[in-house]
């Protein structure tokens, strides 16, 4: 199960899922999410294929250090599926994804802040 929270005073996020939880600012999500969306319409890649083209950028937004962040990156792959963000190429290959033609960064962090809650 995916839990994910949002502390509006705080303006984190948290990210559940047993027995990791990771906390960032909307702002690393939101960074997150733009860099996901400059990968739409381009080839399938992985969630190894994003920390490589973005993971130093994402860092500097981050205490967690490298190794952390590249598990916690995998980890929003599997979030953003649930989320409607990343789907499986019409030819399925492991561990890969495209942009969702419906992806919106801003509809997407509204959605979590009215929630607060969700489980995925």
């Amino acid at each position: 199960m995916l839990l994910l929270y949002y502390i509006e005073e705080e303006d984190l996020i948290k990210f559940k899922k047993s027995p990791q939880t990771y906390a960032v600012s909307v702002d690393f999500f939101r960074s997150f999410l733009d860099h996901l969306i400059e990968w739409k319409d381009k080839s399938p890649f992985s969630s190894k294929d994003y920390y490589e083209a973005f993971g130093r950028k994402l860092s500097e937004k981050s205490t967690y250090q490298t190794s952390t962040l590249r598990q916690f990156i995998t980890l929003l792959f599997r979030y953003c599926v649930r989320l409607g963000l990343l789907e499986k190429p019409e030819i399925h290959q492991r561990s890969r994804y495209v942009v969702a033609d419906d992806s919106d960064v801003e509809k997407t962090i509204q959605y979590i802040k009215s929630e607060k809650m969700l489980q995925l």
